[in-house]
């Protein structure tokens, strides 16, 4: 194995599993390119370390459609800190998962939802595009359900 493998594998687990010192090590070091940044983020992003996730965002990693597909977070139960690192790091609120699908609705905690709402009017067309277009049942569910429960 490559000693660069083994140093990746552990910034990767780090990022994983919210070891925010072995994260900053390995950034520390210089070593890490932009897609082992956006690598590490997703890791990070998935398993919703906000601290982590604001490291890599200041070391150089990037909102992109692979970071995007972490975001929902685990069990769609994403932190409204690491929403808003995304927010303050350019996500569009009106994005979309690689599948297609708008992002809004796979925030299933309330306040992460809520703050990527806050976030909408600022936009042209704003996230209420989404909810004004076909198929309405669904998505006045899913609007009904953001806003009783902040």
């Amino acid at each position: 194995m490559e000693p660069n493998d083994v140093f990746l594998r552990a910034f990767f687990h780090a990022c994983f599993t919210g070891d925010l010192s072995q994260t900053q090590k390995a950034i520390a070091t210089g070593r890490l390119t932009a897609e082992d940044l956006n690598k590490g983020l997703k890791r990070a992003t998935h398993s919703a370390f906000p601290d982590i996730v604001a490291a890599l965002f200041d070391a150089g990693a990037s909102v992109s459609t692979s970071t995007i597909a972490s975001l929902p977070g685990p069990n769609l139960q994403q932190q409204p800190s690491v929403v808003r690192h995304f927010l303050d790091h350019g996500l569009d609120p009106n994005s979309r998962l690689s599948t297609g699908e708008p992002l809004l609705p796979m925030l299933r905690n309330p306040a992460s939802a809520r703050l990527h709402l806050d976030y909408a009017p600022c936009l042209e067309g704003g996230i209420a595009s989404y909810f004004s277009a076909s198929s309405k049942g669904d998505k006045q569910k899913d609007l009904r359900r953001i806003t009783s429960a902040t």
